[in-house]
């Protein structure tokens, strides 16, 4: 049994609209097939096999879709909403199903990389979270991770500093403890976490080289698209 990965599906997608007022973000149609359908084959061939989906608007579709997550090879468990938790509400709320250790995955990414060794690169003893950067220079968003000599990272996405070149790539691994301050049944936001831990030191940066995928974006599912395309499933 792996270390489980929570996939954070349960937003508005307003950005899409009028996309996603009838679709939620993961079912949309990536070369005919749901976007949540690529995410969960690639992790599956990787080896990871224990998934909490963590869901709020249009869950029923996502689950219906996605089931146990046999079709898939994976055990799949759900954490659903009531109200819209935000990100770091959604894994408190999914906190009782998740252990020591998982990672976080953000539920529009799409990412080239080998989820395992991210796993095997975090230290515990050392830091709370790892999370994956990608040197952005301002190109995909705004820039807003500045990776420090110790592998340690300084995060600030409300208050970027000019010397910040790279960006939150999309996933990471957690402990239990770090989000042991979120208030339960409140909505909050990880990116408050992750710049109250960073500014204590306990955030660890691992760069990623290839850049990522998304379909937060209409542009960024044009380019996912592409990307798909050359690489078939």
């Amino acid at each position: 049994m792996t270390l489980p990965v929570a996939i954070l599906a349960g937003g508005l997608a307003t950005r899409l609209y009028p996309l996603t007022l009838d679709c939620p973000k993961s079912m949309i149609p990536i070369h005919g097939y749901p976007f949540i359908g690529w995410q969960l084959q690639q992790l599956s061939r990787q080896g990871i096999n224990s998934i909490v989906l963590c869901l709020g608007h249009k869950a029923s579709e996502i689950v219906e879709f996605v089931g146990d997550g046999n079709q898939f090879g994976l055990n799949v468990v759900y954490s659903i909403e009531n109200t819209q938790l935000g990100t770091g509400g959604a894994i408190k709320n999914a906190e009782h199903l998740l252990g020591e250790v998982f990672g976080v995955l953000y539920g529009d990414s799409y990412l080239p990389i080998n989820y395992l060794e991210v796993f095997d690169k975090f230290t515990p003893s050392k830091e709370l979270v790892l999370m994956t950067i990608y040197e952005n220079r301002d190109k995909f968003d705004k820039s807003n991770v500045l990776l420090q000599s110790d592998g340690s990272l300084y995060y600030s996405k409300d208050y970027p500093l000019p010397q910040m070149t790279h960006i939150d790539y999309g996933f990471s691994v957690f402990s239990r403890e770090a989000v042991h301050s979120i208030p339960v049944g409140e909505s909050s936001d990880l990116s408050k976490i992750f710049e109250k831990l960073s500014h204590k030191g306990l955030v660890g940066g691992l760069e990623i080289k290839e850049r990522f995928y998304e379909v937060g974006s209409f542009n960024g599912i044009v380019e996912l698209e592409k990307f798909l395309g050359r690489n078939k499933k």
